[in-house]
This record gives C-alpha cells, sequence and structure tokens, in this order.
C-alpha cells in the first residue's frame, strides 16, 4: 500500500499527537495532584501521611504530626515533577518489620520513593516529612 503526499503530513501530525498525549511529564498539574506521601515501618514504626494539593498547601496525620503549611514554589515545582512520573500501582508491604517504605501516590497511582529517578523530587520529600513533623520554628521548605 503506498501512501499518497496528501496524507503523509496527516500520518505524521497524528503520530506526533499520540506520542505527545502518552507523555507524564506534560500533565497538567491538576491531574497530578492531590499527591499523598506515605511513610510506613522502620525501627521506629513510622505511619504518616502528607497530603499536598495543587496550591502547595500540606497538611499531615500521624503520631507527632505539626500543623499544614505551604510548600514554597520551587519545593512545589520540584514535587510536581516527582509526581507526574508516578503511574500504576506498588504495594506498600516491606519485607520485615524495620525496612522503612515512602510511597507517593497521585489520581494515577503510586510508586515507592526509591523507584523514581528525580533526586531533588526525593529531597522535597524527605524536607516535607521533616517540616511536617519536626519542630515548626525549623521548617525549610513548608511555612
Amino acid at each position: 500500500m503506498r501512501l499518497s503526499p496528501v496524507r503523509i503530513p496527516f500520518l505524521l501530525a497524528t503520530l506526533g499527537l499520540a506520542a505527545a498525549c502518552g507523555s507524564t511529564s506534560d500533565r497538567p498539574a491538576g491531574e497530578t495532584f492531590p499527591v499523598s506521601l506515605l511513610r510506613k515501618g522502620g525501627v521506629a514504626g513510622f505511619d504518616q501521611r502528607v497530603v499536598v494539593e495543587e496550591s502547595g498547601r500540606a497538611s499531615a496525620t500521624g503520631r507527632g504530626a505539626g500543623a499544614p503549611c505551604t510548600l514554597d514554589r520551587p519545593a512545589l515545582q520540584d514535587l510536581t515533577t516527582l509526581a507526574s512520573r508516578v503511574e500504576g500501582t506498588v504495594a506498600t508491604t516491606y519485607a520485615n518489620p524495620d525496612d522503612l517504605v515512602v510511597v507517593v501516590q497521585t489520581p494515577h497511582g503510586s510508586t515507592r520513593l526509591g523507584d523514581l529517578e528525580a533526586v531533588d523530587g526525593n529531597a522535597v520529600v524527605t524536607h516535607l516529612f521533616q517540616d511536617l513533623f519536626g519542630t515548626t520554628g525549623a521548617r525549610t521548605v513548608c511555612r
């Protein structure tokens, strides 16, 4: 089967559109949020949850949870980039009680933090847990 010269641009445009639709990094923020961060297990027996809304408002539940706060713009951008890479579903179980599991959940699925390739995003999650479960005056990314 031979394509006419008139159909070739149409075919290329269709393929380009299909490729753009499959990209998770181009997902609008409204499709990425809310983002839930779960921290479970470890020697201390963590069972903590942080929920971040599209506006950057973050709240925490679990032992030692502090007052809600708002992420600064760079931290929210890092978290948005990290969350846009989440797809599928991950098991939140651990091999033994001392394992610490940190899971990122979005409307598109969940992933263990260690499975995501985003060093900046990993740092913002760590800082967010420290800010919401530590001393309010020592917050670094969430005020």
